[in-house]
């Protein structure tokens, strides 16, 4: 969701789509809802990840909050709590972030068996790539990554870099 210009306090104030001139700050919200359930006492962490890709005409700036609310209780989280990282293509020009919060069920106040929100909102601005007047080029598209088997440990992700190769002598005979 995409703050309006009016108060950004109320929920009601946010929409899918907003008007903003070029190099104006505006805030972007996204929001993980996860429902509450007592099989979370079988997961030793519990990773959270949001993966938004901005496009070429959208400059992301910072300045972000990750807010949890679980069980009546309102978390703010602190730098140490979650991780946020970024980078811009320079071939298609965009950005890709992830905000991650590595262990839900080791922030204090988050009881995982009620409903449970993750809210990360952030600031951006359309830059000198933006189309004027086309909504459709000036997206951004996010995705969520999420514990979902406590049975299971995921292997690492595999490495980018593939082991070297050495030349092997053979002789025909």
């Amino acid at each position: 969701d995409e703050a309006t210009d009016d108060d950004k306090e109320t929920d009601e104030n946010w929409g899918e789509t907003a008007d903003h001139e070029l190099n104006e700050t505006f805030q972007f919200k996204l929001i993980a809802t996860l429902t509450g359930d007592p099989d979370y006492a079988d997961y030793d962490t519990y990773k959270l990840v949001f993966h938004d890709s901005m496009s070429k005409g959208v400059t992301y700036l910072g300045n972000e909050t990750v807010t949890v609310v679980s069980g009546g209780n309102t978390i703010p989280l602190t730098a140490g709590q979650y991780t946020v990282a970024y980078s811009t293509d320079a071939d298609t020009g965009i950005t890709t972030l992830t905000v991650t919060v590595t262990d839900m069920k080791a922030i204090d106040g988050v009881d995982m068996t009620k409903d449970t929100t993750v809210t990360v909102i952030y600031d951006a601005k359309l830059n000198e790539h933006a189309v004027i007047g086309n909504i459709d080029e000036n997206l951004n598209d996010v995705y969520l990554e999420y514990s979902n088997n406590p049975n299971v440990v995921m292997p690492p992700p595999p490495v980018d870099n593939p082991p070297p190769e050495f030349p092997v002598g053979i002789t025909p005979e």
